[in-house]
């Protein structure tokens, strides 16, 4: 691969159709009958209170962010009880919600609520897809 090949299949779409890159050049055309159509990708609550959602990416630090919203965690109950949280991912069991990446203790995962306002779970100074053997469309459950 050529240098200039490599630069760009490291950079953002949106980055290459901004500098012209013509849309022939960023990969093969994509059939619509190949495209998969996602029906529901919001986290429901279910009758019991408990919250149910999924990874819906995981960023370059290994971190999971889902698409269980922080006003949805609050309306299940008292916004003082964030300590009483349960999260179950894959096979492990987090308890309760920090505030920052700091508040979490190294290399143990970690439960936080993102920039954005979703949940993400964390491990600080590792990778918690990998060390939870977790990743995009696994199931999150939360309860209070």
């Amino acid at each position: 691969a050529k240098a200039d090949e490599v630069v760009v299949q490291r950079v953002p779409v949106g980055a290459h159709i901004a500098r012209g890159v013509e849309l022939q050049q960023l990969g093969d055309e994509l059939a619509p009958s190949d495209a998969i159509r996602l029906t529901d990708i919001r986290a429901r609550m279910l009758d019991d209170g408990k919250i149910v959602g999924s990874v819906v990416a995981v960023d370059h630090f290994g971190n999971l962010i889902s698409n269980i919203e922080h006003q949805m965690m609050r309306t299940t109950g008292p916004a003082d009880q964030t300590n009483r949280i349960i999260l179950q991912i894959g096979a492990h069991t987090i308890c309760g919600i920090d505030r920052t990446y700091e508040n979490g203790r190294s290399n143990t995962p970690m439960a936080l609520i993102g920039s954005r306002g979703y949940l993400e779970i964390a491990v600080p100074g590792g990778n918690a897809a990998q060390q939870l053997n977790v990743g995009s469309g696994d199931r999150i459950e939360v309860k209070i």
